[in-house]
């Protein structure tokens, strides 16, 4: 296999940076890279840490919709397992608007992950969209799930 065909632009960027070849759970592995960026983020730029995740979200969907496209059509593959650049985007939306502490960015972890998993409706309906759309669309909604469990919890508690 050629170089080029080996770290193509679009593997690099479905895979986020190879984070998706993980040999154990790599959709949980990738989304808690995305929880540690965050927390680093929010230590370095503490004015900005409410900024951070949309933008990681913005950034996942801008460059990763259409590499996603091109690998479910070359593998014929619905959404391959290596395929992680969803989770940044759904991992992301579950910490919009979070203030983002050691409490928030584990609950939120925890809960994408568990919506992201078990996909109760309608997040298991979302992934029969077809495309890259069906592969980021349960994500989004996991992190949106999650997102508003985890805002109910900082409130009451």
């Amino acid at each position: 296999m050629s170089l080029k065909k080996r770290f193509n632009f679009e593997k690099i960027i479905s895979s986020f940076f190879f984070s998706g070849f993980f040999p154990l759970f790599p959709g949980t592995f990738c989304s808690f890279i995305i929880v540690l960026a965050n927390f680093f983020c929010s230590i370095f730029y503490e004015k900005f840490s409410l900024f951070v995740p949309p933008l990681f979200l913005i950034v996942s969907l801008i460059l990763g919709i259409y590499p996603v496209e091109k690998v479910i059509r070359a593998s014929g593959n619905r959404d391959p397992k290596w395929v992680v650049i969803d989770e940044v985007a759904g991992q992301s939306m579950a910490l919009i608007l979070m203030p983002l502490n050691w409490t928030t960015l584990i609950l939120s972890f925890v809960f994408f992950r568990f919506f992201d998993i078990l996909k109760p409706f309608p997040i298991r309906q979302s992934e029969k969209l077809k495309g890259s759309i069906g592969v980021f669309a349960d994500d989004l909604i996991s992190g949106i799930f999650a997102n508003i469990l985890v805002q109910v919890i900082i409130r009451v508690l």
